[in-house]
């Protein structure tokens, strides 16, 4: 990472990518090769920069600042565009109750791991070719982004590694 960094600093690392638990999971998905979780980092970290993804990350850091800087249990703005509600809708998954104001509690097992409930029986097909190849993906990357963003929260929290379990519903 430092050799990538210092031949493109546009690469640096936002605190959640330069933590320790991030470096791991690239280590714990190469089985512990340092060579190819570099690889794999450096790359993910080009890739982060030609998508725009920090600049995403900074949006949905500051749409829910009571979740990550104050500790609390639900996001404000787990949804950060119409457009997110409408791939929700079009495409039933979740990892959130939904609130009356917008927002919504993680689904957390007993252990405090990470629930992701999808039902793609439910999927519309026709809504979701309606928005659009590139407005769809744009969406799939900010969901990713924060359920991301939200694992290495509750790795903070939690002092380990939490898992996300996804949960089919047909």
């Amino acid at each position: 990472r430092d050799a990538a960094v210092l031949a493109d600093p546009s690469l640096a690392p936002t605190v959640e990518m330069a933590s320790d638990l991030r470096l791991w999971r690239f280590l714990v998905a190469t089985a512990f090769k340092g060579g190819d979780a570099a690889s794999m980092y450096v790359e993910a970290l080009r890739w982060r920069k030609r998508n725009g993804t920090d600049a995403t990350r900074a949006d949905l850091r500051a749409a829910n600042p009571s979740f990550f800087t104050a500790r609390a249990t639900s996001l404000e703005t787990p949804l950060l565009t119409e457009q997110d509600a409408a791939v929700f809708a079009a495409r039933p998954r979740t990892f959130f109750t939904k609130s009356a104001g917008g927002g919504g509690e993680l689904l957390l097992d007993r252990g405090g791991n990470l629930l992701f409930i999808e039902v793609p029986a439910s999927a519309d097909a026709a809504a979701v070719c309606a928005l659009g190849a590139d407005a769809f993906l744009a969406s799939e990357l900010r969901t990713q982004e924060l359920l991301q963003l939200v694992l290495d929260e509750l790795s903070t929290r939690q002092d380990r590694l939490p898992l996300m379990f996804p949960v089919l519903d047909f």
